[in-house]
């Protein structure tokens, strides 16, 4: 019978790392939609554990409709990004969610910088 395992060709990324960036079109629980700037939404689930970094001071519920959100951490089978780095922004003054970040995320630019295990960092119980 057929393996389980990673389809060849499904995903174009790097497989274990994704990289998520654009506005926040819904949040269910720690189930976050969000429309990067071009191409389809992504799903990031942000664990009640990951340190979110906020921009601009916005509080607990900085995960919300309309907000900027980028965040990085390691992509399961489905293709989401289960979050290990979280960091929140208003949108511009245009309503879009280019400015904050330093410009455009169509490349392949994400994850330059190679992370440590997520494992060694968890704070809290």
């Amino acid at each position: 019978g057929p393996r389980p395992s990673a389809s060849p060709g499904r995903s174009r990324a790097r497989s274990g790392v994704g990289a998520v960036a654009g506005t926040v079109t819904g949040v269910s629980g720690t189930q976050v939609t969000v429309q990067p700037t071009s191409g389809s939404p992504s799903t990031l689930t942000v664990p009640t554990t990951v340190r979110v970094s906020e921009v601009e001071p916005a509080g607990a519920a900085a995960l919300q409709p309309d907000q900027c959100v980028r965040a990085t951490g390691n992509r399961d089978s489905r293709g989401a990004v289960q979050a290990t780095s979280v960091t929140v922004s208003p949108p511009g003054p245009s309503g879009s969610c280019t400015g904050g970040f330093g410009g455009g995320f169509g490349g392949g630019q994400q994850g330059a910088r190679p992370s440590p295990a997520p494992s060694a960092r968890t704070t809290g119980g």
